[in-house]
């Protein structure tokens, strides 16, 4: 009996040093990790300076967290966050959070200044992200090819607020924000989803100041990789050619939009929308109750239900030429 119970306690003991050892070695890995990290970012970005606190790694649990993380450029303190909890593998990044991020630039009298409540992804392969970066960093022209290998779950940012001045007064103000990506591989994304509101004063993003808010939009089958090509042409023609590979989307769908323009006069209120798109052809345009009223020109309107179908987006209406003689096409 002795024999069993002194075979138990150097058990237990043996395993707890195992765990002792095999802890510590996670702590240095996790630790390691960050420093490497660290020394990526300020190679990549001139005059940067990349700062963190506490890192504390978690063995069962595979993860590890790192406390307030901070990059600073020049002398301006670009981001900063409360905590990083990061937990994966060799192949995959399961999750990688930043709680409580804070980003500010300034450019003389204007500013950048936003605050997202948690930024979050999850299920990206490594391998992809690592030879995208190294691209981006050697030949940004060449990582657009690139944005094709990408492949992650999801993309979450959360609770996002952010206010932006111009020449030193309010202009631009974005209010409880949120944007989720999901299901990204081969440069598509197979859902993306956005709510929130945006105020604009006068003179920001147009003359006159407006609100608009959006209870939520979905987009499903966005061609990403196609649409950021698409937005760094100059050439039109390119550009119409990408916008069609990127809006060769399946579904959009969006629900209690407003927007309202007091100078103008203008406010605009829609329920629900959506759009059903199969091989280019618009299967059905759905939109119910939409109310209009532009009051400097005495308008108003409501429609309880608008729908249309059979509108063919392969055209190229670029071409007015080419339009006129598929006319026939447009329409199903």
């Amino acid at each position: 009996m002795n024999k069993i119970a002194i075979g138990l306690v150097v058990a237990v003991a043996a395993a707890g040093g195992g765990y002792y050892y095999a802890s510590n070695a996670a702590q240095a890995a996790a630790e390691e990790a960050v420093h490497k990290l660290e020394m990526d970012i300020e190679a990549a970005i001139p005059q940067s300076d990349f700062t963190y606190g506490q890192v504390s790694a978690d063995l069962f649990a595979g993860s590890a967290q790192v406390a307030d993380i901070a990059l600073k450029i020049g002398d301006q303190t670009i981001a900063k966050a409360a905590m990083m909890d990061v937990a994966g593998d060799d192949a995959t990044i399961k999750l990688a959070q930043l709680t409580n991020l804070d980003v500010s630039f300034e450019k003389g009298r204007d500013s950048l200044k936003a605050n997202i409540g948690t930024a979050s992804l999850s299920g990206a392969d490594i391998a992809s992200l690592e030879s995208f970066i190294n691209t981006l960093k050697s030949n940004p022209e060449a990582a657009l090819n690139s944005l094709d290998s990408l492949s992650f779950d999801g993309f979450n940012l959360a609770q996002v607020s952010a206010k932006v001045t111009d020449r030193g007064k309010d202009a631009l103000a974005l209010e409880n924000a949120n944007l989720e990506l999901s299901g990204v591989k081969d440069g598509v994304v197979q859902n993306a989803s956005l709510s929130g509101t945006v105020r604009n004063k006068d003179g920001a993003m147009a003359r006159d100041s407006f609100s608009s808010s959006l209870g939520e939009f979905n987009i499903s089958g966005l061609r990403y990789a196609s649409l950021t090509k698409a937005l760094i042409r100059d050439d039109e023609r390119a550009m119409m050619a990408e916008l069609q590979r990127a809006f060769g989307i399946n579904n959009i769908a969006l629900k209690d939009f407003a927007f309202n323009a007091p100078k103008d006069g203008i406010d605009i209120a829609l329920a629900s929308g959506s759009v059903d798109v199969k091989d280019s052809i618009i299967e059905q345009f759905l939109l119910k109750g939409m109310n209009f009223t532009n009051q400097d020109e005495d308008m108003t309107g409501k429609i309880e239900e608008a729908q249309f179908k059979g509108l063919d987006l392969s055209i190229d209406y670029a071409s007015e030429e080419f339009v006129l003689q598929n006319a026939s096409r447009l329409f199903g």
